[in-house]
């Protein structure tokens, strides 16, 4: 991938993904793309304090973790995917019905059945992390099928199943009246020096095939994270703001 924040801008892609989500039964585990693993390369260099933490701009955003590794934090409810407040769930403009929608407090399903030819597609497939309650969506969850692992899995350049057997990578997803967040957790390692930030994985595909890493120069003022992607002058500055949970 050409950057990191490329795929969090990829909105057409993710409505396209779901808007068109009726070829088969489940088109997750038809997914086959895969990538040569490079090399892994480790982290070693001195942390900044400063930028660890979460970092958000209203839409998506960053967490870097003390332990070196970086998660990419996706508003999906900004995009019209998400439940509503009536128990239905909103897939790119489109609403899905109740019927269509199985939870029992813990484990929670929806799927899309296609008006033309009744195939049967599985948007989101989760289970519940906190207390179980049959009354409310409301909750944290894992996320481990439907077409949110399928985008997730085609943005690393793996296949699905990699990204399951990955123990690394794991992905929560959190529901809050019609706030849905997903958090891809572990995506990749990062290192930071002088002002440059490296963001690296051995499953990251890079625009020159002799580089190791997506590269950023950043700041950090105060509760403001400014990163400039190095290797596109043109490309726009990216601003986020620290999130305190």
């Amino acid at each position: 991938m050409k950057k990191i924040i490329s795929v969090l801008l990829a909105t057409s892609l993710l409505v396209t993904v779901f808007a068109g989500c009726s070829e088969g039964n489940n088109s997750v585990s038809g997914n086959t793309s895969q990538v040569q693993e490079k090399p892994k390369r480790i982290s070693t260099s001195p942390i900044d304090q400063q930028i660890i933490g979460k970092w958000w701009n209203g839409s998506n955003g960053y967490i870097f973790d003390e332990n070196r590794k970086v998660s990419i934090v996706m508003d999906f409810s900004s995009m019209e995917i998400n439940f509503t407040n009536d128990g239905k769930f909103l897939k790119a403009g489109e609403i899905i019905e109740k019927d269509n929608i199985q939870y029992d407090g813990k484990n929670l399903i929806v799927q899309y059945i296609n008006p033309e030819t009744n195939d049967i597609s599985i948007l989101v497939n989760m289970e519940r992390k906190d207390t179980e309650n049959p009354d409310s969506f409301n909750g944290v969850y894992n996320l481990y099928g439907g077409l949110l692992i399928q985008f997730f899995s085609e943005m690393l350049g793996i296949t699905f199943d990699e990204v399951l057997d990955d123990e690394d990578i794991t992905l929560d997803a959190e529901i809050r009246g019609e706030n849905f967040i997903v958090t891809l957790n572990n995506y990749c390692d990062y290192e930071t020096k002088n002002g440059s930030l490296e963001m690296f994985s051995q499953y990251m595909e890079y625009l020159d095939e002799n580089a190791t890493s997506v590269n950023y120069n950043y700041t950090v003022d105060g509760d403001t994270l400014t990163m400039k992607y190095m290797a596109d002058s043109s490309a726009p500055a990216e601003v986020y703001q620290r999130f305190e949970e």
